[in-house]
Parts: C-alpha cells; sequence; structure tokens
C-alpha cells in the first residue's frame, strides 16, 4: 500500500504507533521483528492504541514509516519494503494470537468476583 492510499485517520494511526515505538525502540532493520512485535503488543494493549481499526495496515504502514526513508537508493528501498512485507505472515501470526488470548480471558459480572458468576 502506497503512502497516498491510506486515508487520514490510518495516516495519523500511523505517525501515532512510529512515535509510541520510537519511545520503546531505535528503528534497525536487524530488530524488525521485536519492533514488530512491540507493535502488535502495542495495537491491542495500549489504550490510545487499540481503538486500530485495521492493525495490520497500521503496522506495515508504521514500519515503511520507520525504515523507508527518501533518502535511501532505489535498491534499498526495494529491499526494505522486501523485508517489511515479510513480516506480514508474523504480524498476521501475532495479531490472531492476540485475539485469541483476549477471547479466552473469562467476564465477570459487576457484583460478585466469584467463578459462580464468569460469563465465557
Amino acid at each position: 500500500m502506497s503512502e497516498s492510499s491510506y486515508t487520514e485517520l490510518q495516516k495519523d494511526e500511523i505517525h501515532e504507533l512510529s512515535e509510541r515505538i520510537k519511545e520503546i525502540h531505535r528503528p534497525c532493520l536487524s530488530r524488525i521483528e521485536p519492533i514488530t512485535n512491540d507493535m502488535v503488543h502495542l495495537v491491542h494493549h495500549d489504550d490510545e492504541l487499540k481503538t486500530i481499526y485495521n492493525k495490520k495496515t497500521v503496522i506495515l504502514g508504521s514500519l515503511k514509516e520507520l525504515f523507508i526513508k527518501e533518502t535511501h537508493t532505489e535498491v534499498q528501498i526495494q529491499e526494505r519494503k522486501k523485508q517489511i512485507q515479510e513480516q506480514e505472515k508474523f504480524i498476521v501470526k501475532r495479531l490472531y494470537e492476540e485475539d485469541l488470548k483476549k477471547q479466552k480471558r473469562p467476564s465477570r459480572c459487576s457484583k460478585s468476583l466469584s467463578a459462580i458468576c464468569t460469563v465465557s
């Protein structure tokens, strides 16, 4: 997805996620997997970022924002795009795992924390 094909909301979310990940990591292409993992964690658990609707698109866009710069040569850009695209399967897997965790958490009614009141 090119920069121009993102909606304004997605552009804002991409920028916000990129800025938040910079607080945790110094963006380095050799550490793309831990950075991607932390992005997935943030979009599921951070109060401001968990409202992101299209998480995979925003994560991929954030990786592009972090790792593809105008100062890179065309060869470098293509190589970086390839490495980012290779992260897509990992992103899908991690998003699925996070969704499963969310579904497995039992909900409890507000009046009682006993197991009797557990709603599945």
